[in-house]
């Protein structure tokens, strides 16, 4: 039996990481910051996201049993209301790399987020489409249909 590489990866507490970081010129709390209308703060905390993430690294990483809600609301409204299409591409992102990093943990978070993902099919920028495109795949992967 092949070894699964993922087992052996380095687990990351991402949400006590984001939590202890505030964002953008007004210091805002990771929440705060997601849902301020400057899109420089969702943008500063989409990039600390992405970094405790290794999302440009091609690293393999393992996220641990959790309370992810709030991020994957957050996300959520980004990915179905955000109008900057380079946020919402860090958003799809971001959502394959928690698909990637929890596995069957994240069908819960995969069935709120998946609809949205799939109504940006109809986006007309390339960069978000193929974005929606791979994180609607790594979700499908761990979404346990019954």
């Amino acid at each position: 039996m092949a070894q699964d590489a993922w087992e052996y990866a380095p687990e990351i507490d991402v949400l006590s990481l984001i939590n202890a970081v505030k964002y953008g010129e007004d210091k805002l709390t990771f929440q705060n910051a997601m849902a301020s209308k400057k899109w420089k703060d969702r943008g500063a905390a989409l990039d600390k996201l992405s970094d405790v993430l290794k999302i440009d690294k091609d690293t393999l990483i393992k996220l641990p049993k959790g309370d992810y809600i709030s991020l994957v609301t957050d996300l959520k409204v980004v990915i179905k209301k955000d109008t900057n299409v380079l946020l919402i591409s860090k958003a799809l992102r971001i959502v394959k790399a928690l698909a990637d990093g929890m596995r069957t943990l994240f069908s819960q978070y995969g069935a709120i987020l998946l609809p949205e993902i799939i109504a940006r099919f109809k986006e007309k920028k390339a960069a978000v489409l193929e974005q929606a495109r791979t994180a609607a795949d790594a979700v499908a992967l761990v979404i346990k249909v019954t």
